[in-house]
């Protein structure tokens, strides 16, 4: 609970607005947010379309992270098996799971843009 709870004061920290631009968070007509990923916008609908465009590579990043901390641990085991299946089965999750949302993502794209012709919803 508490590695939880210091993974969600960083995700908030992280995505907070910059202190620079504290006096004025808002840009380009007050429709976006200057974060430190970059401005995001407001609107609903753009929102949903800056999240599925920038998608991969927030899951890229905290995949990265997850991998480094599997090996982390399979490295610190000093021998400790349940250590090692412990940082073996994160690792093999961490991969699994990533595969399946760049599948999820190529299907999301194919039904939607390709078939389906939904304007907007991924660049």
């Amino acid at each position: 609970m508490k590695k939880l709870k210091i993974l969600l004061a960083g995700v908030f920290l992280f995505l907070s607005p910059k202190a620079s631009f504290a006096y004025d968070p808002l840009t380009e007509n007050n429709t976006k947010v200057k974060t430190a990923l970059g401005a995001i916008p407001i609107d609903i609908n753009a929102l949903a379309q800056w999240f599925f465009n920038n998608m991969l590579g927030i899951i890229g990043a905290l995949a990265l992270l997850l991998m480094v901390s599997a090996s982390f641990k399979i490295l610190t085991s000093s021998g400790d098996a349940n250590k090692i299946k412990e940082g073996r089965e994160t690792f093999t999750s961490v991969v699994t799971g990533l595969v399946f949302i760049i599948f999820s993502l190529f299907l999301l794209k194919f039904i939607g843009i390709d078939i389906l012709h939904i304007p907007g919803l991924i660049k």
